[in-house]
């Protein structure tokens, strides 16, 4: 989620502010929060996320804009190859 988190801030900078409840992870955090504000979201999945779609307990869900995706794929070499990435 760090590198994804960087990526996403790579070409416009900012910083990632997250609104998420611990329920209905996916489907509102997730998913319709990324699409009505147009803003990657982060949320700590809910117990039927973890339960039906196999998220485990050190896991995250990330939503991401379908028109970040360029974005994102492009920074994401770039902010793995950064000194010290690992």
């Amino acid at each position: 989620m760090l590198k994804l988190a960087q990526s996403s801030l790579y070409h416009l900078g900012g910083r990632i502010t997250s609104n998420f409840a611990g329920i209905q992870s996916v489907c509102a955090d997730a998913t319709a929060q990324v699409y009505l504000t147009g803003a990657v979201n982060f949320s700590l999945g809910c117990d039927g996320s973890r339960k039906y779609s196999g998220i485990h307990e050190n896991e995250m869900v990330m939503g991401i804009p379908a028109e970040m995706l360029p974005l994102i794929i492009e920074a994401l070499p770039v902010v793995m190859g950064a000194p010290g990435s690992s």
